[in-house]
């Protein structure tokens, strides 16, 4: 594990939430301002399980928490997790309480959530989503989206593997329509697979994405006039690494005709959808 986190532009933008007042606390090692802040609501989960983690050391209500159940909340407790590990590795003193939290979270909070919110969309999009399932597994893409960040800066391969599986997991579980967020995703995983030695298994889901977003290149191509969106250009993009990697991998040529032709329509002007406000509607 590299050194201790530094309060970066970043960090600090993810951090200044409603609860910033407490990660500064927790960064700074100040157990006054933490006593404090986490004793003005007992009904707080997430003020239970810091309250109990600085005074014994570990958390009860964390580890009796059961995150296969979908319900409200939990996705936005795991993203709060993630914040206090962040926080911690600031702090720099309390190493042996991140790493406490940090195995919760790999032990038992991200594969339970993720494989519960996997079984509850079975068929989706063909069959329609519960809006409840669908806000957690966002949240919780939104939670793994900052844990990701978090294990670049360690330069952790094994941890960024673990969790740009389960990402990918979540997006193809209930983001499959979005190509844009799906994409690039799948690219992120296949070279975490490749890093780890699977070249085989990078090279699945390099054509995996071929299958699913060839499509999207045919309509441009007999859409001469059509500008791509900003969607569109990420999607067109996260398809010609795919293409350009699998003829690495398997040491061909045969997409480089595709990749020019994605490269001419990336060259055509960015269309921008108009936003049209209802008060100009009404006028």
């Amino acid at each position: 594990m590299k050194d201790k986190l530094t309060l970066s532009e970043e960090i600090e933008t993810y951090l200044n939430s409603d609860k910033r007042e407490l990660w500064g606390a927790v960064s700074t090692d100040d157990t006054d301002k933490i006593t404090s802040i986490t004793s003005e609501d007992l009904d707080d989960e997430l003020n239970i399980i810091i309250s109990e983690l600085f005074t014994t050391g570990k958390s009860e209500t964390l580890e009796n928490k059961n995150f296969g159940l979908i319900k409200e909340g939990n996705s936005t407790l795991a993203q709060d997790l993630v914040k206090l590990v962040l926080s911690l590795d600031i702090n720099g003193e309390k190493e042996d309480l991140r790493l406490y939290i940090g195995e919760r979270l790999f032990d038992s909070v991200i594969p339970n959530t993720v494989n519960s919110i996997k079984e509850q969309v079975k068929n989706y999009p063909k069959n329609a989503i519960n809006p409840l399932i669908w806000a957690e597994g966002a949240e919780m893409r939104a939670a793994l989206n900052a844990f990701i960040f978090y294990y670049k800066l360690k330069d952790n391969i094994e941890a960024l593997h673990f969790l740009m599986m389960n990402r990918t997991q979540l997006s193809l579980s209930v983001m499959s329509h979005y190509k844009n967020i799906l994409g690039p995703d799948m690219i992120e995983a296949a070279r975490i697979k490749e890093q780890i030695g699977e070249k085989e298994t990078a090279l699945s889901f390099y054509k995996a994405i071929e299958s699913e977003f060839k499509g999207e290149l045919v309509w441009f191509t007999s859409t001469p006039e059509a500008g791509p969106s900003e969607e569109d250009v990420v999607t067109l993009k996260t398809l010609r690494e795919a293409l350009l990697s699998i003829d690495r991998l398997s040491d061909t040529d045969e997409y480089s005709v595709v990749c020019k032709q994605i490269d001419e329509v990336l060259s055509r002007e960015v269309f921008e959808i108009p936003y049209f406000d209802e008060d100009d509607d009404e006028e």
